[in-house]
């Protein structure tokens, strides 16, 4: 039943979004979307996209010559100009822009429906590993305000190494999950509703503060807070706004602190959450007291939930070589460590061609302030000193984190620290 509403749902969305953007054109402007309002996945892919294309097919091309200094500012400034106009120009075909609208609000729809077992497809599903800062800037370019995500941002910030492997994330997530519903059961689901309610708005180009109830109530499902849905059991409406679903909500868990078996807050009745990112599926127990909700873990059955599906366990490979699982195993321990012996000197390992990329790309061709900074880089022997350094340079530059050049950058300057081997 609830499969059957999510698809049908997101099916509408799409269908909405595309009637509005494309109608019975075959190709739309860039710029004409711009103009609309879209659901930011969309917004984000279609900005991508231009990028890409202009940047592969370069419609502006400056030939080599020795005669003009095509690194002059004036000549940089126009031709970003003209790129720019190239990129609000570029022209999406009636079929290109359909796939994407379709791909990227069933995935925004799944990140609020169901946001950790969503993060761990975006962030692991082609990998085991990734670096803290990556997992940071990819989070905080969702412009999401949801009490969870925000103490997962706030979460990762405070993990302490560079790398987050696959099952760390997936106990962060778990962890995070619990603590928050543990805390402040009210304030985190009505974070959720909101966002949804906004994500919706974006869909139909106009600013709502109502959501059908059963939308309300399927994320309660996909949290498996099944019995609160009694909250809206004499509610007559199919939707509802956020003051009416607050009040509900309200008075759901003060009848359930004062109710039989209540003694005014003493015991009362449960709701159960499963973790939605743990493979064992593994069941808390949520117990309203005094307008706040406490949590322990139990495995009694409870009147308010209906029965939940064991989870299916992951795959896992097994590697019979031990010479081939060497290859496999990354001590996370030695990540703040300094390797045993002389460090080689940053020179040595930034051959020519990065040298001349990185100069042009950071340091705007100025050879003297990057053969300082590789000098000052040369005397820190430890990476997570060097890591501070070249994270405020690049800010000082005003040079993305996550640009080519601070990629090949960073890259360099960590193979100096852990040799390939080593890690």
């Amino acid at each position: 039943m609830t499969a059957s509403i999510e698809e049908t749902e997101k099916k509408l969305l799409a269908e909405r979004v595309q009637e509005r953007l494309i109608g019975s054109k075959n190709s739309v402007l860039y710029s004409d979307l711009l103009n609309e309002t879209i659901p930011t996945f969309l917004k984000n892919y279609l900005q991508n996209s231009v990028k890409r294309m202009v940047n592969t097919e370069e419609p502006v091309q400056f030939k080599n010559s020795k005669r003009f200094d095509f690194d002059h500012p004036k000549i940089k400034q126009l031709r970003n100009s003209l790129l720019q106009a190239f990129e609000e120009v570029t022209i999406f075909p009636r079929e290109e822009l359909i796939e994407a609208i379709n791909k990227t609000v069933r995935l925004q729809f799944d990140l609020i429906v169901r946001p950790s077992t969503t993060l761990m497809t975006i962030f692991y599903r082609n990998k085991s590993d990734r670096t803290k800062n990556e997992i940071l800037q990819i989070l905080e370019a969702l412009h999401d305000d949801r009490v969870y995500l925000n103490e997962v941002i706030a979460k990762i910030k405070g993990f302490d190494q560079f790398h987050v492997v696959e099952a760390d994330f997936r106990k962060l997530l778990t962890e995070t999950e619990t603590e928050i519903y543990k805390e402040k059961f009210l304030d985190v689901f009505l974070s959720e509703v909101k966002t949804f309610i906004k994500f919706l708005g974006m869909i139909h180009g106009f600013n709502s503060w109502e959501i059908k109830l059963e939308l309300v109530k399927l994320l309660l499902d996909e949290r498996n807070l099944n019995g609160v849905a009694q909250a809206f059991a004499h509610y007559q409406s199919s939707a509802i706004d956020i003051a009416d679903l607050k009040h509900l909500l309200e008075l759901f868990i003060k009848e359930k602190e004062n109710g039989p078996g209540g003694n005014g807050g003493d015991e009362s009745d449960n709701f159960i959450m499963y973790s939605s990112t743990n493979p064992d599926v593994k069941t808390e127990r949520i117990t309203v007291v005094n307008g706040h909700t406490e949590l322990d873990s139990t495995s009694a059955n409870n009147p308010l939930v209906e029965p939940v599906a064991n989870e299916k366990r992951k795959r896992v490979q097994i590697i019979n070589s031990h010479d081939q699982a060497d290859d496999w195993i990354i001590d996370r321990t030695k990540i703040e460590q300094r390797p045993e012996g002389p460090l080689e000197p940053l020179e040595k390992l930034i051959d020519e061609k990065s040298r001349k990329f990185i100069v042009k790309k950071i340091f705007d061709q100025d050879c003297s302030a990057y053969e300082n900074f590789i000098s000052r880089l040369n005397e820190i022997d430890n990476w997570k000193n060097a890591k501070e350094v070249i994270e405020i340079e690049l800010h000082q530059r005003h040079v993305m984190p996550f640009s080519r050049e601070a990629l090949r950058l960073g890259d360099l300057a960590f193979t100096r620290y852990f040799p390939e081997k080593q890690i």
